[in-house]
């Protein structure tokens, strides 16, 4: 399977301009994303240099599975009249297209490059509400439909987990990211062994799984993984969200105390 991924960020020739009319854009999160695609070994500086490489043992560098990316400007009109001027006028052949940060006058019409390139599903990352509103996400699905593509929307990228088609499945499994799981081994109550099943795809999961083990299971190990998710650190958007009426921040961290919970669950609490 192979991705191709829109993301914005690029200085361009509108970029000191400012006022009302302008909007920004970052590669923050895509630049964190595709750094764990790729196993940088920057992609987590958490430990300093009392680094252990936790990440070793998994085999996440999936290079050879991004077709191409393109970025878009990091800062242009709130309304583009001709989105096609920054848009590739040709997308290597992939799978599955990913969009993250980008220009809603360019991202309605991305459905459209990502078909004739052969992609069968359009996944949309919301990490800040700016990113996506209801109503575009709606008419999104719509020209995915249209264009025979699957498509998520998942807000944030971590709660993406199987279900919302055969091909997103697919990625979630061959690439092991979306909603994390992890396989924990308890006895006498401690965390002896924390293993990633499947990480969160900015790859926090694997820092958060080696900092819990040693820890006895219950409060302290809860505070022990938020700890650790926010020193990685976990960067959705801690603007107020519409839709869930909190921060998308905030959703993360439910799904990660969600996920260490059923870990615990699965295991059992040892003897």
């Amino acid at each position: 399977m192979r991705v191709f991924i829109f993301t914005s960020g690029a200085p361009g020739e509108d970029s000191a301009k400012t006022g009302p009319f302008w909007k920004e854009f970052d590669d923050r999160y895509a630049d964190k994303f595709i750094r764990h695609l790729t196993d940088n070994p920057d992609v987590c500086t958490g430990c300093g240099k009392a680094c252990n490489h936790c990440r070793a043992g998994y085999k996440l560098d999936y290079a050879d599975r991004i077709a191409g990316t393109h970025v878009h400007p990091d800062k242009l009109l709130a309304f583009v009249d001709d989105p096609y001027k920054y848009l590739p006028k040709v997308v290597r052949s992939h799978d599955v297209t990913l969009a993250i940060n980008i220009h809603q006058d360019l991202l309605l019409e991305i459905p459209e490059l990502a078909a004739r390139a052969g992609s069968k599903a359009l996944i949309v990352p919301v990490e800040d509400p700016d990113w996506l509103d209801r109503w575009l996400r709606e008419e999104l699905a719509d020209i995915c439909k249209e264009k025979g593509l699957e498509f998520a929307a998942p807000k944030p990228f971590c709660s993406l987990d199987e279900g919302e088609g055969k091909i997103i499945d697919e990625f979630i499994e061959e690439f092991r990211m979306g909603k994390p799981k992890l396989e924990l081994k308890i006895k006498d109550g401690i965390v002896r062994s924390a293993r990633v099943l499947r990480s969160a795809p900015c790859g926090d999961t694997y820092f958060v799984a080696h900092n819990i083990v040693g820890v006895p299971v219950g409060e302290e190990l809860m505070h022990r993984a938020a700890k650790y998710w926010h020193s990685y650190p976990c960067i959705a958007s801690m603007k107020m969200d519409p839709e869930f009426q909190d921060t998308i921040l905030h959703r993360a961290g439910h799904i990660l105390y969600e996920v260490v919970d059923r870990a615990v669950r699965a295991a059992g609490k040892g003897s």
